[in-house]
């Protein structure tokens, strides 16, 4: 399926004018993804500055589309929370993305990078496994954890999706330590900067 990253596409100037003309080319960059067939989108809690959040301007987009149509990505980062991975932490984190992007259940979503130790993110698993009940969550993923972690927290609830960095460039980590471990269990994996940060991406002169 089509996947869209949706990380600060409308550049990052601000101010009352300026912020609502990008505003506006995020959404109509977002809705002309869509029209060429893109229908997952991914955001992250984290991904905002101070006069602006992702995760909202996401939320006006998705709200100019039916619900059935696409599937919506976000992440926990725990350094926004204290870095605590408990019921009560997520949870808030998990409401407040839900009511950014407008929605009432979030696809998937990803804790964005591994805990210093793995039984913080048990911790964080078993919080997801509690959500996912509450149906504020479907599914649930991680970003760039080792496949002995992996394996750990797939036993507490299953890993949906892997995102992991994967381009022609960046091939040995996935292809050589996740691949094995992801078609065991089942594991989607999710590339991002599939295009190497564009060094694999013809200039706009070419």
């Amino acid at each position: 399926s089509s996947h869209l990253g949706a990380l600060d596409p409308a550049g990052s100037s601000h101010g009352s004018d300026v912020g609502r003309r990008t505003e506006g080319i995020a959404v109509g960059l977002w809705m002309a993804a869509y029209d060429m067939g893109y229908r997952h989108f991914d955001s992250a809690e984290v991904y905002a500055s101070e006069t602006k959040h992702n995760e909202e301007q996401v939320g006006q987009f998705l709200r100019t589309v039916p619900r059935d149509s696409y599937t919506i990505a976000t992440k926990y980062f725990p350094g926004r929370h204290g870095d605590t991975y408990d019921l009560a932490s997520t949870l808030e984190a998990v409401e407040a993305s839900l009511k950014r992007l407008g929605l009432e259940c979030i696809d998937l979503y990803y804790i964005h990078r591994p805990p210093p130790t793995l039984e913080q993110a048990e911790e964080w698993m078993r919080s997801m496994r509690e959500i996912v009940k509450m149906g504020k969550v479907k599914y649930v993923g991680l970003s760039e954890f080792s496949p002995e972690w992996t394996k750990a927290l797939h036993t507490i609830h299953p890993v949906t999706a892997m995102q992991i960095e994967w381009s022609l460039v960046t091939r040995n980590l996935v292809e050589e330590i996740l691949l094995d471990c992801c078609k065991e269990l089942g594991i989607a994996i999710v590339a991002y900067s599939p295009l190497a940060r564009n060094l694999l991406a013809a200039s706009p002169t070419e």
